[in-house]
């Protein structure tokens, strides 16, 4: 009888115990390097004096969410102090970052690093840097989300350098023997009627539809190139008038 009696009360007081855990000194705290560890506090790892922490459901000053893992790594006295905060909420989950310098309220903005909604996305400035080629397998919008058939859609102007353009073909057909030039006369019918060049897009469409860089310049090659034979005959029809004249001087 007094064997079971005693195995009821240690089995008591070991339950009383575990409903009392308080992180005090005792059977319940750890001392490491003279210091106190309290595993019931936040954060729920520490190392210090040149501390790692890292919080579960981190809800401080400026925090992006109250539902979020948050890693925090600062040195000694002025070194920088930085925050990788690991968002996870209905909207999506984002992994997020800043920095500050130790033993100073102040903190920089946080920076979006990844995003589960799309993928890579910055607060700030976005900067891809490599030695080697970057390669995107989809299509690239900047300025607009709308990037169409388009691989490349820019919502503004794009300044360059130098634009080259692989055309699929030129006009230097004008140039050969077999090409049915038009006559001026037939030209200055077609602008009458229509108000525009052959093989030109008018106003409306242009406004509606853009241009083909490469084609347009093709098409704009083949009426200068028209206009160059255009002129050539004139001068030679300038020429000939020109010896009728002086046939008629001597008369």
């Amino acid at each position: 009888m007094k064997k079971i009696m005693f195995f009821a009360v240690m089995f008591f007081n070991a339950f009383i115990y575990c409903q009392t855990f308080d992180g005090n000194l005792g059977s319940n705290s750890l001392r490491w390097n003279t210091e106190q560890k309290d595993f019931n506090a936040l954060p729920r790892v520490g190392i210090n004096p040149m501390s790692i922490k890292l919080w579960d459901n981190y809800a401080g000053t400026g925090a992006p969410s109250t539902y979020g893992s948050l890693l925090e790594i600062y040195g000694k006295y002025a070194h920088s102090v930085s925050q990788l905060y690991f968002k996870s909420t209905w909207e999506g989950d984002k992994m997020m970052f800043r920095s500050a310098f130790y033993n100073q309220n102040y903190w920089g903005e946080w920076r979006t690093l990844l995003d589960s909604k799309s993928d890579i996305e910055s607060s700030g400035i976005l900067k891809i840097t490599g030695t080697a080629n970057s390669f995107v397998s989809g299509s690239l919008g900047v300025g607009t989300t709308t990037t169409g058939t388009h691989k490349l859609a820019v919502e503004g102007s794009v300044g360059a350098r130098e634009v080259k353009v692989q055309a699929i073909g030129w006009a230097d057909f004008v140039f050969k023997n077999d090409y049915n030039l038009p006559t001026l006369a037939e030209v200055e019918k077609h602008i009458k009627e229509k108000g525009h060049l052959e093989n030109i897009p008018n106003e409306k469409e242009v406004l509606e539809n853009g241009i083909n860089l490469g084609e347009m310049n093709s098409r704009l090659l083949q009426k200068i190139e028209e206009l160059t034979l255009y002129m050539i005959e004139m001068k030679k029809e300038i020429e000939r008038q020109n010896e009728e004249i002086e046939k008629l001087k001597f008369k």
